[in-house]
């Protein structure tokens, strides 16, 4: 069982138990619904989080009005329905993040971005073993990037 996926789930609010054969996890949403998943091991909400159906949710639960007590207005149910597939989203990216942490997208706008560029071009041009080289200074870099030497 992973114990990063379900440090994940309870980070998002879940609470997660576990028995022999089932991992479950509670809790109660926005509108109060009490919302509960079950599975035979934990990995297996990735699969239930990317086929979430919002839609089919609401309509159980339209249906199920009149005969269920507690089942909230239909924009507020609705809602609540986004709601739980944003948590199961998050939850997936999250773990995904922490599976493969080189997957993560970089903006490409980002300090990071840009001083891993500028790395990857002293090292092709220059070697690698001027990356340790402290002489290096951004308005030399930025001539380069202008010339259109670092694309």
């Amino acid at each position: 069982m992973s114990k990063n996926l379900i440090h994940i789930c309870e980070k998002y609010g879940f609470n997660v138990s576990h028995e022999e054969d089932c991992v479950t996890l509670q809790q109660y949403t926005p509108e109060g619904e009490d919302w509960n998943l079950y599975f035979d091991k934990i990995e297996d909400i990735v699969d239930y989080s990317e086929n979430y159906d919002p839609e089919e949710d609401f309509k159980i639960w339209m249906e199920a009005r009149g005969r269920v007590a507690g089942v909230p207005e239909p924009a507020a149910l609705w809602q609540d329905q986004l709601w739980k597939q944003h948590i199961l989203k998050e939850i997936v990216d999250c773990y995904n993040d922490v599976k493969s942490p080189s997957n993560k997208k970089i903006n490409p706008f980002s300090k990071k971005a840009i001083e891993k560029k500028i790395k990857e071009f002293v090292a092709e041009k220059y070697g690698k073993h001027e990356l340790e080289n402290p002489s290096w200074n951004i308005k030399e870099l930025a001539k380069h990037i202008a010339k259109g030497e670092v694309k």
